[in-house]
């Protein structure tokens, strides 16, 4: 066994211990029989014990099941520090090293009877049923629910094609942008980078409140921002009355009545808008809320901003954390059947070029972000940088590309929005302002 197996194994266990909640998602992708280590094979044993024995497979629930000889190691485990741990990932880390366990020892003993040549060809049919059709047998049946849904879904395609109706999965709230991606998709991860003060926040926020106004329930996490300003931002959207103006409370009647408008309107989207602002919470912590959420009806998890996310990681080195968190964010859109959607900081590199449009090498310093992404969308507006030299508003002050650099299952390009900073709304050239 290796140390990155026997790691994960132990990540499992602790992440449960931390959380006895977890053992449902685990047992369910998972047995006693993938552990390789006995002393790990016997705790996790102990924990269905008590499960089936409707218990939480807490301490106190499971060291009686715990043999003598595992009970001194089991102690330390409890000693591990679970905020670091990357239970998703190490999950299905420990569940591909079973598999290929299991297919490397059927192999070898087919290799085996081969060699014989004492066997009829039905007992290797029956071996290679029962052993390789013992480990595939899950993802085989989940893969012929999958054809036979595709198949439906490319038939229902055709025919909403053939009856002039919309091929959005879930709308952006934007027609340019749908053309492009046709909407959000669940199960997809999609990544919105940019550097600071171009308006990634507020792009989310335009989202969001176009997508409810659709009754399409939305979740978003923000690491930085409070809800209370999220509102206040939600409300300038809404009203079209000046962020600056609601902060100072510097409003005319006429805009008062606006921002009680506003008010009114996200008060009846209640059960529609969920916003969490827990600026120190982690990857695993996150993943937990956003399970418990979804029985609300969630279609589509915001992240503002990635690079906050923590994972307390044992590697200690950024990048790496970058790769895990994005990996676990495209493993929730997978198991929550949901959209991703997450906005990422972009590195200082893309200052440094005369040509300050970002592309994807721009991401590549934040680990394996750009791989896991199913889509990469960069948001780029010039009239940010002739800000920044003192040159003054111009025709190009709010124009803003939105950049599509990846599109896993459909084509690349840009769009252009109008970005309105004083009321941080983005719109569509023919939507007007």
């Amino acid at each position: 066994m290796n140390i990155v197996e026997q790691k994960a194994e132990q990540i499992v266990l602790a992440s449960i211990l931390a959380k006895p909640e977890l053992f449902d998602e685990a047992i369910k992708k998972i047995s006693p029989e993938d552990f390789t280590n006995p002393k790990n094979r016997d705790i996790f044993q102990a924990m269905n014990e008590a499960f089936l024995g409707g218990k939480l497979p807490t301490f106190m629930n499971i060291i009686t099941h715990i043999k003598a000889t595992s009970q001194e190691y089991f102690i330390k485990l409890m000693e591990v520090t679970p905020m670091y741990l990357d239970f998703s990932l190490a999950l299905e880390q420990l569940r591909e090293y079973s598999k290929k366990r299991k297919l490397k020892n059927a192999v070898i003993e087919m290799n085996y009877m081969l060699s014989r040549g004492e066997f009829k060809t039905e007992q290797l049919a029956s071996l290679y049923s029962e052993k390789l059709g013992g480990i595939v047998d899950v993802e085989s049946e989940e893969g012929d629910d999958g054809i036979t849904e595709l198949v439906d879904d490319i038939l229902e395609r055709k025919r909403k094609l053939e009856n002039g109706q919309s091929l959005i999965e879930i709308t952006t709230g934007y027609n340019s942008l749908n053309w492009i991606t046709d909407g959000f998709h669940k199960t997809e991860l999609t990544i919105i980078a940019a550097r600071p003060a171009v308006g990634k926040t507020a792009l989310i926020l335009n989202f969001m409140l176009r997508q409810i106004k659709q009754d399409i329930p939305v979740l978003m996490f923000s690491l930085e921002m409070s809800k209370n300003s999220l509102y206040k931002r939600l409300f300038s959207i809404y009203s079209g009355v000046e962020a600056s103006k609601i902060n100072k409370g510097q409003l005319n009647e006429s805009e008062v009545e606006k921002i009680i408008a506003a008010a009114d309107f996200l008060e009846s989207k209640r059960d529609k808008l969920f916003i969490i602002d827990k600026s120190s919470i982690t990857i695993n912590d996150m993943i937990v809320e956003a399970k418990t959420m979804k029985n609300k009806g969630i279609q589509v998890i915001y992240i503002d901003y990635l690079q906050l996310l923590n994972t307390e990681s044992v590697y200690k080195n950024r990048a790496i954390e970058m790769g895990e968190i994005s990996r676990n964010l495209k493993i929730l859109a997978k198991e929550l059947d949901v959209a991703v959607v997450a906005v990422a900081q972009l590195n200082r590199e893309v200052e440094h070029r005369t040509n300050k449009r970002p592309n994807l090498a721009d991401l590549r310093d934040s680990g394996e972000i750009e791989q896991n992404a199913d889509n990469v969308w960069f948001l780029y507006r010039e009239g940010y940088y002739l800000e920044q030299k003192g040159e003054g508003e111009n025709e190009k002050t709010n124009q803003t590309e939105l950049i599509i650099s990846k599109h896993r299952n459909g084509p690349t390009g840009r769009i252009k929005l109008c970005f309105t900073k004083e009321t941080l709304g983005f719109y569509e050239y023919e939507e007007g302002i």
